[in-house]
C-alpha cells in the first residue's frame, strides 16, 4: 500500500471519528430539537472500521519500516493494556475487548507516526484546522437552539459530556500551530462551547491545555480570557445561562446528582469483599451496568489493586516521561493530563473504536512523531 493513500487515511480516520458518537443519547437532554441523520453515525461506525483494519494490514505488511516509529511512549501505553488484557485472558472474562485495546494501542500509534513523518502535508497545522472549524461550525448549527431551550450544548456527538471531551482534543490540536489571532478565536469559541457542554470534566481538562498552551504567551492568554467573558457578557444578556452555570457552582455535590456516588459505592462494596478482583465483567453482572463513570474504579471492581496498580504505574511513568521531554508541544501534554483526569468522571480508557480512544492513539502517535524529531506540521 502505498504510504499517501495510508497517510490519506489516517487523515480521514481523524474526520469520521466525532461522527461514530454522533447518534448517542444523553439523559441530561432528553429532548433532543436538533441532531444529526442516524445514518451519519451508522455510515461512520462501520467506516470507522474499514479504516482501523486498513491500518492494522498496513502495520502487518510493513512492520520494518514502520518498526522504527516504535518509541518508549508507545512501549508505556501498550504497557497500560498489556496488564488489563493479561487479567482478562487468566480469567476468561471480557477478553475480546482487551486483547483489541491491547493489539490497537500497540498497531495504530506506530502507524500514526510514522505517516506524520512520511507525509506532513496531509497533517500541517492548516488543513486540520480547517477540519476542526467544520466541526465547530454544524456543532453550532446542531445544538445552538438546544442552548436556546435551556439545554446543554452537545454539538455533533449527540451528548454533552461526550462533545465536551471531544471539543478539548481539538483544540490541543489547534495549539500546535503558530498563535495567530484567528487561531485564538477559533480557541476562544471552542472553549465556550466547552462551557456551553456544561461538562464539568472537560472544562478542566480545556484549562489545562490552555494552561499548557499559552503558559508562555501571558498577553494572549489574558486576551482570550477578557474575550470569553465579554462574549458570556453579551450571551447572558439574551439567553439565562443559569441551567449551565448552576452545574459548576455544585461540583461537591455533582457524583451524587448524577448517579455516579451510587454506582461507586456498590462498585466498593464488591472492592472490599474481594480486593483482588472481580473479574472484567463484574460491572454487568454485579453492578448491573456497562458504565462505571470512573474507569480507576472500574479498574479496582474488575482486576483489583495488584493488577490497576501496575497499570496506573505505566500511565504515571508515561506522564512523567511526556513532561520531561522538551520536543513534546505542550498542548499534547496539557490534553494527556487533561484526558486522565477526564476518566475520573468516564470510562475511556475502555472504549474500544471510541471517538476517545481513537484521539488518545493519535495524540500518542504525535507525542512520539515529536520526540524523534523536533518538526511543525
Amino acid at each position: 500500500m502505498k504510504s499517501k493513500f495510508i497517510s490519506f487515511i489516517v487523515l480521514l480516520l481523524f474526520i469520521v471519528a466525532p461522527f461514530i458518537q454522533s447518534d448517542t443519547s444523553d439523559e441530561s437532554q432528553p429532548d433532543v430539537l436538533l441532531s444529526l441523520p442516524p445514518i451519519i453515525s451508522s455510515v461512520s461506525f462501520y467506516l470507522r472500521w474499514i479504516i482501523i483494519g486498513v491500518l492494522v494490514l498496513y502495520f502487518f505488511l510493513n512492520k520494518n519500516k514502520v518498526a522504527d516509529y516504535f518509541t518508549k511512549y508507545n512501549f508505556l501505553f501498550v504497557l497500560f493494556y498489556f496488564f488489563p488484557m493479561l487479567y482478562a485472558g487468566a480469567t476468561l472474562t471480557d477478553f475480546p475487548r482487551y486483547i483489541s485495546l491491547f493489539l490497537l494501542a500497540l498497531i495504530l500509534p506506530i502507524v500514526i507516526t510514522s505517516q506524520f513523518h512520511n507525509n506532513k502535508f496531509f497533517f500541517k497545522h492548516n488543513n486540520l484546522k480547517k477540519v476542526i472549524l467544520f466541526f465547530i461550525i454544524i456543532s453550532i448549527i446542531v445544538s445552538f437552539q438546544t442552548v436556546l431551550s435551556g439545554l446543554r450544548f452537545q454539538g455533533i456527538l449527540g451528548n454533552a459530556n461526550m462533545y465536551g471531551i471531544s471539543a478539548v482534543f481539538w483544540m490541543s490540536i489547534l495549539q500546535l500551530g503558530k498563535k495567530t489571532r484567528f487561531n485564538l478565536f477559533l480557541t476562544v469559541i471552542t472553549f465556550i462551547t466547552i462551557i456551553l457542554s456544561g461538562s464539568r470534566g472537560a472544562l478542566l481538562a480545556a484549562t489545562l491545555v490552555i494552561f499548557f498552551s499559552y503558559f508562555n504567551y501571558i498577553k494572549k492568554l489574558l486576551i482570550g480570557t477578557v474575550l470569553i467573558l465579554f462574549i458570556f457578557t453579551i450571551i447572558s444578556s439574551f439567553i439565562n445561562l443559569d441551567f449551565i452555570f448552576n452545574r459548576f457552582n455544585n461540583i461537591s455535590d455533582s457524583a451524587k446528582e448524577s448517579g455516579r456516588q451510587e454506582i461507586w459505592n456498590k462498585a466498593f462494596h464488591y472492592i472490599d469483599l474481594n480486593p483482588l478482583g472481580n473479574g472484567m465483567n463484574a460491572p454487568l453482572e454485579l453492578i448491573d451496568t456497562g458504565n462505571i463513570h470512573n474507569c480507576y474504579v472500574r479498574f479496582l471492581l474488575t482486576m483489583g489493586y495488584p493488577f490497576t496498580i501496575l497499570t496506573l504505574l505505566c500511565l504515571l511513568i508515561l506522564i512523567v516521561f511526556v513532561v520531561k521531554d522538551k520536543k513534546v508541544p505542550k498542548p499534547l501534554v496539557g490534553f494527556l493530563f487533561g484526558y486522565v483526569l477526564a476518566n475520573y468522571g468516564e470510562d475511556f480508557f475502555i472504549g474500544v473504536g471510541s471517538s476517545m480512544f481513537i484521539y488518545v492513539v493519535m495524540t500518542i502517535g504525535l507525542i512520539s512523531f515529536y520526540s524523534l524529531k523536533k518538526e511543525e506540521l
